[in-house]
């Protein structure tokens, strides 16, 4: 029997873990990935991969825990089509890449830079009086 639910109406695989473990998972980087999915039973990391393939933020992730997994389990846990896709996408190596991301770097104008605008602006466009 394959780990599918029924929710919201419609056939989803439904989250294996709690949310706090789900964070971690998100939150880390591949070996850190490798280290939490080592410690889950088979059939638990094989749907949580399944569980985050499904979701398109979630999906190197989700390729990264099939890379983990045996295929027999994919299959046995998520179903012979969602299983043998992930089969199909498992790496020949576990990941290398991290899931973690530089915040990208936002500058803000300072009220100097905003005040001579502001000068350059007013001279230029409102002298027509």
């Amino acid at each position: 029997m394959t780990y599918v639910q029924r929710i919201h109406g419609h056939d989803e695989i439904a989250c294996p873990v709690s949310d706090n473990l789900l964070a971690r998972v998100i939150r880390a980087d591949a070996t850190e990935i490798a280290k939490i999915a080592a410690a889950l039973p088979e059939a638990v990391r094989s749907r949580l991969a399944a569980f985050c393939y499904l979701r398109a933020h979630f999906r190197e992730i989700g390729r990264d825990l099939a890379s983990l997994c045996e295929a027999s389990s994919l299959i046995r846990e998520v179903g012979p089509t969602l299983g043998n896709c992930l089969v199909e996408l498992k790496p020949e190596h576990p990941p290398q890449r991290s899931h973690t991301r530089t915040p990208a770097k936002i500058t803000l104008a300072s009220l100097r830079d905003m005040a001579s605008i502001s000068d350059e602006m007013g001279a230029e466009t409102f002298e027509t009086a």
